[in-house]
């Protein structure tokens, strides 16, 4: 067992482990062609999960550990792993870099070249939040990854370069510039589609692939790949659940905005391929001004028009769920006469309070994986990320993979549209196609009282 210290003495632990390596890295050189070459990528288990360490065993325990750490011989249960010692340096500033633990003694590879990966991420402005729960998870990942490996296996070492966006075009574009400036040959974000454009534009300079965490699909490709949860693709994976549950007359609630449109023309174009009916459809007003006359109108066509496998889709989350699911209960629109059904939006613990989603459907990463990302990431750092962390734990651990089945050559291409794809650690599995969407292995979420219930698990791989 750990010592009965504080948190915050095995996070700071944690971090200053991560450092030590950054003070001392080495620029390859031609011996390195000579390393020997890593497992190559082979299966959708391509990303080894932190599960070799802490993670897996997460939803088992009633208190994950901070981190695992195997004492070595001869030191007591409580000494800290080998590679921290008095002389560790202090942490850098927010912005430098963060490294492999450097654990590797005389049996590891000397001269494993040293991969730079651009992390653009928002650590100023509306978005902090955000950007450091990224930062937590993307640091996490390379410790968690970097200590299940074998000495003998680390043949390249991923350097995160964390920069900073802010909330702007602007801070996007600088911190683009920064990180390929200090040797960046992967980028990961930035965070919002509006920034994306003039970060492949100083990406594409240098033929560096970019992985956005948008999911915006417009700003896919060229080199630009997005790892964001795409709608379009819980849309079909829904609709195609529930047409095999004879649900097949669907009407919709959207918001009056682009997504709502993205929402509408998937939903109908994947309904009608089966025969089935999309009506009617209600546009809200952003400020919802108007939804009591839409779902007036969505009662009065559900009363008057009672067909067999009837369901409501609605694209919406967070507060403004709640006053929908309020306004739908008051007109009697409820589980009992209809079948609810949502996007990945509703991934969220806080409608499992409401009463009238109890019994909706909605598609999104396999849960299991994510309560266990998320359980493994409170006890490290004492707070609760914020959902797309997960995405930067993901695609670290994706760079470190590539990097090491490279052998420390880069993130060629054809290694990142492997069809076979990746499973990543905290949602499952994923490929990239040549037009840079993200495909995902989606499992059907039924909302409980007592939280989501898997009803469809995810697949375990890809059809080629």
């Amino acid at each position: 067992m750990l010592p009965h210290f504080s948190r915050f003495v095995y996070r700071l632990i944690a971090l200053l482990a991560l450092f030590a390596f950054a003070a001392c890295s080495m620029p390859m050189d031609e011996e390195d062609d000579e390393q020997e070459s890593p497992p190559a990528v082979k299966s959708v288990s391509s990303i080894p999960a932190p599960a070799k360490t802490a993670q897996e065993k997460a939803p088992e325990q009633k208190s994950p550990p901070v981190i695992e750490v195997k004492p070595q011989e001869g030191k007591n249960d409580f000494a800290p792993p080998s590679h921290i010692t008095t002389d560790t340096p202090a942490p850098p500033a927010q912005n430098g870099p963060y490294a492999p633990p450097t654990q590797m003694g005389e049996t590891a590879t000397p001269k494993a070249p040293v991969l730079k990966v651009g992390l653009l991420i928002p650590m100023s402005g509306d978005s902090l939040a955000l950007g450091q729960s990224l930062l937590d998870a993307a640091v996490l990942a390379i410790y968690d990854k970097y200590s299940g490996l074998a000495p003998h296996e680390i043949t390249a070492k991923v350097q995160l370069l964390p920069k900073d966006t802010g909330d702007s075009i602007e801070g996007a574009e600088k911190a683009a510039q920064d990180a390929v400036q200090e040797g960046a040959t992967l980028l990961l974000g930035p965070v919002f589609s509006k920034q994306v454009s003039v970060v492949a534009l100083t990406a594409r300079h240098k033929n560096i692939p970019v992985i956005t965490f948008s999911n915006n699909i417009a700003v896919a490709g060229d080199g630009v790949y997005l790892f964001g949860f795409i709608p379009e693709q819980q849309v079909i994976r829904i609709v195609q659940y529930s047409l095999s549950h004879n649900v097949n007359n669907i009407a919709a609630l959207v918001p009056s905005n682009p997504y709502g449109a993205a929402i509408v023309k998937q939903l109908t174009a994947e309904v009608r391929k089966h025969n089935g009916r999309v009506h009617p459809i209600e546009y809200y007003s952003e400020d919802m001004l108007t939804l009591d006359n839409n779902v007036g109108r969505l009662a009065r066509f559900l009363q008057d028009d009672p067909v067999k496998g009837q369901a409501l889709f609605i694209a919406e989350g967070g507060d403004k769920l709640k006053t929908l699911t309020d306004t739908l209960a008051a007109n009697g629109i409820n589980p009992g006469n209809v079948q609810l059904l949502g996007t990945g939006l509703w991934d969220d613990p806080a409608i499992i309070k409401w009463p009238a989603l109890h019994g909706g459907w909605f598609a999104s990463s396999p849960p299991e994986k994510y309560r266990a990302f998320e359980q493994h990431f409170v006890a490290t750092y004492s707070y609760k990320p914020e959902r797309r962390a997960s995405l930067s734990y993901d695609a670290v651990a994706l760079a470190v993979n590539i990097a090491l089945a490279s052998n420390g050559k880069g993130f060629p291409k054809e290694m990142l549209n492997d069809p076979v794809g990746f499973n990543g650690p905290a949602n499952g599995i994923f490929r990239f196609h040549d037009d840079g969407s993200v495909e995902r292995g989606l499992s059907i979420l039924m909302v409980t009282p007592s939280g989501f219930k898997s009803i469809d698990p995810s697949p375990t791989m890809f059809n080629q």
